[in-house]
């Protein structure tokens, strides 16, 4: 029966193909230094002394706000690992890591004032009328009757009045035959006959 025979050289050299692809590795994406901190890289030491504005004493909460507000200033200019501290009653001391440009040395140990001004009220321009919108008044329908042509009556005995002949809607009407005391015959409508009777003679 063979036996497996361990061969320590196969493993010593794939060990060593593993640190050369890694040192490939790390040359190809460029040159990596290790950012240092304040204690090792050294750096820049700002110290500002608080004075009071207005004949006012300078407290420690006033002090740590101070502290804090230009701790906000040195973060927001991108700088990492600035150490903001305070010493005895009215001193605040910035360190910042490397080098240091005027503009933030400026920035940190500037007074920060707080302005309100008036701003004139927006008025709309003359001449310009909110339109408001109208509602059409529609003529609602009434009822109504029609009226036909109204019949006047008029007395024979009056010389200037004038005689109106109404129009005949309804069924033909028979004439009648009827004698008068000329002795003449005369056609007189049957609607005539009923509102002035002829005159009998005795």
């Amino acid at each position: 029966m063979a036996t497996r025979t361990s061969r320590p050289g196969r493993t010593l050299i794939v060990f060593l193909l593993v640190i050369v692809a890694m040192f490939a590795a790390a040359a190809a994406l460029g040159s990596w230094k290790p950012k240092l901190g304040l204690d090792l890289q050294g750096g820049t030491r700002i110290t500002l002394q608080a004075k009071a504005t207005g004949g006012g004493s300078i407290t420690e909460d006033k002090l740590a706000e101070a502290a804090g507000i230009i701790n906000a200033r040195v973060n927001g200019a991108g700088v990492a690992e600035a150490e903001v501290t305070t010493q005895g009653s009215d001193i605040i001391v910035v360190e910042i890591p490397g080098e240091v440009d005027n503009d933030l040395t400026r920035t940190i140990g500037s007074t920060a004032q707080l302005r309100f001004r008036l701003v004139a009220a927006a008025l709309p321009p003359e001449g310009t009328a909110t339109p408001t919108p109208s509602i059409p008044t529609i003529p609602r329908p009434t009822d109504s009757t029609p009226t036909g042509p109204e019949e006047t009556s008029t007395t024979p005995n009056d010389p200037g009045a004038t005689t109106s002949t109404p129009q005949q809607t309804g069924p033909k009407l028979s004439p009648k035959d009827t004698t008068t005391s000329s002795g003449k015959n005369r056609v007189v409508p049957s609607w005539a006959e009923e509102r002035n009777p002829a005159p009998t003679s005795t």
